[in-house]
């Protein structure tokens, strides 16, 4: 388990978070066919100061990030990413695992979208997400507390 520390993002993030957002997309929209970094930099941008990010930091380096926003019924898990060189350490585990508790104390289920060819539909499903639908692009998932 690498050792990482948990920080909230700044305006000054901005640009290590849009590079690590394309990086960890780009194999998945690849995939379909769907991958405009032009695009999605400009919308990740704009839409920036409408969350609130937390970046993950291993020895000082961005290793991921992920949002949440509360709804009225749920918990957004907006996004959540890692940087792919830090990917099977554990830390997105251990990320999640500590997103659930906190969703556990509301108490709210947790709702999530992933691109239907991502890796990290697997690692939802085994994490005890559930597949809620899929819209033929997003496999929408949904984490219920039992």
């Amino acid at each position: 388990m690498v050792k990482y520390v948990e920080e909230s993002a700044t305006p000054s993030d901005r640009k290590i978070l849009t590079d690590l957002y394309l990086n960890a997309l780009k194999e998945s929209l690849t995939a379909i066919n769907r991958f405009n970094e032009e695009d999605l930099a400009r919308q990740f941008m704009q839409y920036y100061d409408e969350f609130r990010f937390i970046k993950v930091l291993v020895k000082n380096e961005v290793a991921g990030f992920y949002s949440i926003k509360h709804m009225p019924d749920h918990i957004w898990l907006v996004h959540f990413y890692i940087d792919p060189k830090y990917q099977s350490m554990g830390m997105g585990t251990k990320l999640l695992e500590k997103i659930i508790s906190d969703a556990k104390a509301i108490p709210l289920p947790i709702r999530l979208i992933a691109i239907e060819k991502s890796p990290a539909n697997a690692f939802y499903l085994k994490r005890g997400f559930k597949l809620d639908h899929s819209d033929g692009t997003n496999n929408h998932y949904l984490f219920e507390h039992h």
